[in-house]
């Protein structure tokens, strides 16, 4: 659950305007453009009011399931 609070430290004029930028934090067997693709439907709902940033961690999750974990997930032989 993530708490959204409003911007704050504005001037006032032209702050109503700005989106609100949310970043987004992928799961463990996923990367930042899986993510993305998965939240589509509420990125097109809110498109107007907020910019979605989705960033890939930096480290690999290879070697972190065994075979049979690995083939489920579909990372089988990646590495």
């Amino acid at each position: 659950r993530v708490a959204v609070r409003g911007m704050s430290g504005g001037s006032g004029a032209g702050d109503a305007d700005q989106k609100l930028r949310v970043l987004c934090l992928h799961g463990f067997t996923q990367n930042g453009e899986t993510f993305r693709q998965r939240t589509g439907s509420i990125r097109k709902q809110l498109k107007k009011k907020i910019d979605f940033v989705f960033i890939d961690a930096p480290h690999d999750a290879s070697g972190a399931f065994g075979d049979d974990d690995a083939s489920a997930l579909g990372t089988a032989g990646d590495g």
